[in-house]
């Protein structure tokens, strides 16, 4: 019984010592990154992973993610996307047609056909740039 009591002194201790509740996010300082900042050494990272593991990366591809960081740091950069350009910086043209098709029709993003050239273009949506913020702010 004994025991038991010392527990629950010490997790009541280490809960009045916490200064914030569990899964909440400290202030941003001055020289924290930004949110595209943040993207873009994931996407880096991601890109660095691919070159060290040469031959095996694949085993590890992510192309929906790839595709959504992608599109997060054109959204925060203003530049636009067409379709054929996302794909080719990502994967193979049916694999990548197949993974735009899984994102727009989930809603984290929207094409349009771009007036002038014709080209179809592909953007994030409203939606998938809260989540994304949402998942950038605990990273």
């Amino acid at each position: 019984m004994e025991a038991l009591k010392k527990v629950a002194v010490s997790v009541a201790q280490s809960q009045e010592a916490s200064p914030e509740p569990f899964g909440t996010m400290p202030a941003r300082g001055p020289d924290s990154p930004t949110d595209a900042e943040k993207a873009r050494a994931l996407y880096q990272q991601r890109r660095n992973r691919d070159a060290a593991f040469g031959r095996f990366g694949a085993v590890f591809s992510e192309p929906a993610w790839d595709i959504l960081l992608d599109l997060f740091i054109a959204h925060e950069d203003g530049v636009s996307r067409s379709t054929a350009d996302l794909i080719a910086r990502h994967v193979a043209p049916a694999n990548g047609r197949r993974w735009l098709l899984v994102l727009s029709e989930s809603g984290l993003a929207h094409r349009w056909t771009a007036p002038k050239s014709g080209q179809e273009m592909i953007g994030i949506t409203p939606t998938a740039i809260e989540l994304m913020l949402r998942y950038l702010d605990g990273v």
